[in-house]
């Protein structure tokens, strides 16, 4: 307690490491466990914080704190995903902590769902992110069928839970009609999008090169 009040929170989590592994009593177990999981997090070491967090949620599935730990654990997770032009197997792994905690959620407070919900929106935010740039990287190699592949599964899978991407991939509709010289798709898809997004920064870029602009 006194190296956590003077902030030397290195020191302090040898101790309480040190601490877990000497105790077999469980209320002291549980309050350890958490206080050396949240110092870890606090010092930015979300591995170890998630895997203390999981621990916990494994051994201790009534306690009292559980909730707390999956909130926790996710948000640790949530840290250790890359960006949208890298591997996302991380955040893949976020949303399927997210789902075991949504299988109890009837049981949690509003304002943990309510987080919760947050992070698992930012993770399927990301996930269109990636599989946009995965598209683009396909229409650029012109591996077009790759590529509307890619942009199906968007219109299926994400559209509908992040409607405001649908700019973009209007933008990667026309891009990928260019690369095909599908000029019917094209008319059809820039149509679309300027009457849809009128003032999209996407569209005011696009406008003044398309033929196919109308009043």
């Amino acid at each position: 307690n006194e190296l956590i009040l003077e902030g030397d929170y290195t020191l302090a989590i040898k101790y309480l490491d040190r601490t877990l592994k000497l105790t077999d009593h469980a209320e002291q177990q549980i309050f350890v466990m958490l206080e050396l999981a949240e110092l870890l997090m606090k010092s930015q070491q979300y591995p170890k914080a998630e895997k203390l967090f999981t621990e916990f949620i494994q051994l201790y599935p009534g306690s009292e704190y559980v909730e707390q730990a999956f909130v926790k654990a996710i948000r640790c997770s949530w840290e250790q995903t890359s960006t949208y032009d890298r591997d996302q197997t991380k955040t893949e792994e976020t949303l399927s902590l997210i789902s075991r905690f949504e299988s109890r959620q009837a049981i949690c407070s509003a304002s943990n769902i309510a987080v919760i919900a947050e992070v698992k929106l930012l993770c399927e935010q990301k996930l269109a992110a990636s599989s946009m740039y995965v598209t683009k990287h396909y229409i650029g190699r012109g591996m077009f069928r790759s590529a509307h592949k890619r942009l199906n599964d968007i219109r299926q899978k994400d559209l509908c839970k992040i409607p405001q991407i649908e700019p973009e991939l209007l933008q990667l509709e026309i891009e990928l009609a260019q690369g095909e010289k599908n000029k019917k798709t094209e008319e059809l898809k820039c149509k679309e999008l300027f009457s849809k997004y009128p003032t999209h920064e996407i569209t005011l870029a696009l406008a003044p090169k398309s033929q196919f602009l109308t009043a």
